[in-house]
């Protein structure tokens, strides 16, 4: 419950801190609903930022970097990319994940568990 807190409280640090819209709290709390079992073992400040990561890609959110979110919840990108390979996409069973901007048709199926219908939010 406390790693739930933290999290959640994280997500919102980053959605005022960069003036994020309210979809983007929304999603980022349903990302670690949904996968946050995943990330068991993980600190809170990686979880949050794993979700956070995941909510700008599904929402076409591109005013704000993805190496920004890890930089602001301090710790590195290569975190998230192994969080996302090792322990989200591999328990269902997405193989050949390289990277974000490499290959993020295979984040994609992931992105559709969280329904929210948001054409373009910049």
């Amino acid at each position: 419950m406390k790693k739930k807190l933290t999290t959640y409280s994280l997500i919102e640090k980053i959605q005022e801190k960069f003036d994020l819209p309210d979809a983007f709290g929304y999603i980022s709390r349903g990302f670690f609903n949904r996968f946050g079992h995943l990330l068991n073992n993980t600190k809170p400040e990686i979880t949050a930022g794993v979700v956070c990561i995941l909510s700008l890609l599904k929402l076409k959110i591109h005013s704000v970097s993805l190496l920004t979110i890890c930089e602001t919840l301090g710790f590195r990108m290569s975190a998230a990319f192994y969080q996302v390979k090792n322990n989200i996409l591999k328990k269902v069973r997405i193989e050949g994940f390289h990277g974000f901007r490499k290959t993020p048709q295979l984040v994609e199926s992931i992105l559709q568990e969280i329904p929210y219908q948001v054409s373009s939010v910049s």
